[in-house]
């Protein structure tokens, strides 16, 4: 009783001084900076808060293979081999000149990485395919339970495969020329895929929903939140055996 009366008198006293438990800060030179008027920006959440930490190029402009691997190896631990491929799709459509680089803003191109069903962005036919669209990101926070009192404070997998499903369907509803292909419903899966994988805390068994809310809402790397780059890389073999967890959620 005695040890108790000390530590609430200690915390109340440091309460009182301003003392603030120690928040994570970001790695010191990759501090969040928003983009600028000119910078180059995609429908992809967390490339573009990789970009406003830094990991990437600020302006999202000129990018290649080489800087995409160390990007997602420094900031979320991502294996240097699990986004070649999606790195030489975005090469495909490449406005640079230069075959071997890419702009942020590529991606948006239609079903070439981009598709109808983004969680957060509005199909092509409405004609902004590239903005963050805060009602399409609503409905998708909602399923992700992300503002409901007193719920789990994770994402499981389930629940981000039915809301990755219900997304698509309420864009096939709405959108008379909704084409997601088998190349997009991929790309799909896999984003939700990806999200998890970078996110993913075992100990609770799914990934902390105020990290997904600033990855989305705010384009930034939870790093305040608690976020740290995980000890252990993520393979390939981690994100396909992810994209198979998805997969087998019954929607």
């Amino acid at each position: 009783m005695r040890a108790h009366c000390l530590i609430t008198l200690t915390l109340s006293g440091l309460a009182a001084a301003g003392w603030k438990p120690a928040i994570p800060a970001a790695p010191t030179g990759h501090e969040w900076q928003a983009a600028s008027p000119g910078d180059s920006r995609s429908p992809c959440p967390m490339l573009n808060s990789m970009a406003n930490h830094g990991w990437l190029p600020h302006n999202g402009k000129n990018i290649d293979l080489p800087t995409i691997q160390s990007a997602f190896e420094n900031a979320m631990g991502f294996a240097p081999e699990v986004f070649v491929g999606i790195t030489q799709s975005s090469l495909a459509v490449s406005t640079t000149g230069n075959s071997s680089t890419f702009n942020l803003q590529d991606l948006a191109f239609h079903n070439a990485i981009e598709h109808d069903g983004s969680l957060s962005r509005n199909d092509i036919f409405f004609g902004d395919n590239l903005h963050f669209n805060p009602l399409i990101w609503a409905a998708t926070a909602a399923r992700y339970g992300i503002r409901i009192p007193f719920a789990s404070s994770v994402i499981t997998v389930e629940i981000a495969a039915r809301a990755r499903a219900a997304r698509v369907r309420d864009a096939k509803l709405v959108n008379p020329k909704f084409n997601l292909t088998d190349a997009g419903s991929s790309g799909s899966i896999g984003e939700t895929s990806v999200l998890l994988t970078a996110f993913w805390d075992p100990n609770q068994g799914g990934v902390p929903k105020d990290y997904v809310r600033v990855l989305f809402e705010e384009e930034r790397i939870p790093y305040a939140e608690g976020f740290t780059r995980p000890q252990t890389e993520h393979t390939l073999t981690d994100l396909v055996a992810m994209i198979t967890a998805v997969s087998a959620v019954r929607v």
